[in-house]
């Protein structure tokens, strides 16, 4: 299979890098992906193979880009049933049961959400990335709840888009055993934000930015109406 050529014209009034006008002329690659282009040798500006991201064009200037086939994955499908929520040509909702890994790592090679997907709709395959196809987030392992998928890369940039901007909602339910030591708590007190995951304890305590739950006994409650908590 041959490469997939594109060619643009800049008509632009005013300076602008190549990367960033790319982006408005193949906006279902990633400013990444097509970064990665260019570092690749995949683009040139008036038939001059571009020498990095940031490199300038003025107006009239033509620029190819030659998109390489698509190189299959070392990711196998596996015929594992999921729990779709909801589905279409854009992107796909399942619902992750607890004690699934999300995508293949160290130890989970087999047996995780990718793998199950893949088996569901092969077409994902390579969508954002070989080891992550689909993926704009994750939940632990050990967290069940709903996961998106794109099942294309329009559909990727746009997703890790609300993500990034924080303009998705997430609702978390959790199960406590036991009553709290004090009377009253709040989460919303402070965050321990991990600069090191693999190092269990190296955590830097902040203030939150934003509500979230409060707990008294057996009640739940949001963390800016502390006084409504039962």
């Amino acid at each position: 299979m041959s490469d997939r050529v594109e060619k643009f014209r800049y008509e632009g009034e005013t300076a602008e890098r190549v990367d960033k006008f790319l982006v408005s002329c193949l906006p279902e690659f990633s400013r990444a992906r097509l970064q990665g282009l260019i570092d690749d040798g995949y683009v040139s500006i008036n038939n001059s193979p571009v020498r990095k991201s940031g490199q300038i064009i003025e107006a009239g200037a033509q620029v190819e880009v030659h998109v390489p086939p698509h190189v299959p994955s070392r990711l196998t499908a596996e015929n594992i049933a999921l729990d779709i929520i909801f589905e279409n040509s854009d992107l796909i909702v399942v619902n992750k049961p607890a004690g699934m890994v999300v995508h293949p790592a160290v130890g989970h090679d087999s047996g995780t959400l990718v793998h199950a997907v893949l088996g569901h709709d092969p077409q994902m395959e390579g969508i954002g990335g070989e080891e992550r196809p689909g993926v704009v987030h994750r939940l632990d392992k050990e967290t069940s709840g709903l996961i998106l998928l794109a099942k294309n890369e329009r559909a990727h940039r746009w997703l890790q888009d609300q993500f990034r901007l924080r303009q998705v909602d997430k609702t978390y339910l959790a199960l406590v055993d036991g009553k709290p030591p004090a009377l009253l708590f709040s989460s919303a007190r402070i965050l321990v934000r991990w600069h090191d995951r693999r190092a269990a304890g190296r955590g830097t305590a902040v203030p939150a930015q934003r509500p979230s739950a409060c707990a008294r006994g057996h009640g739940v409650c949001d963390g800016d109406r502390t006084a409504a908590c039962p």
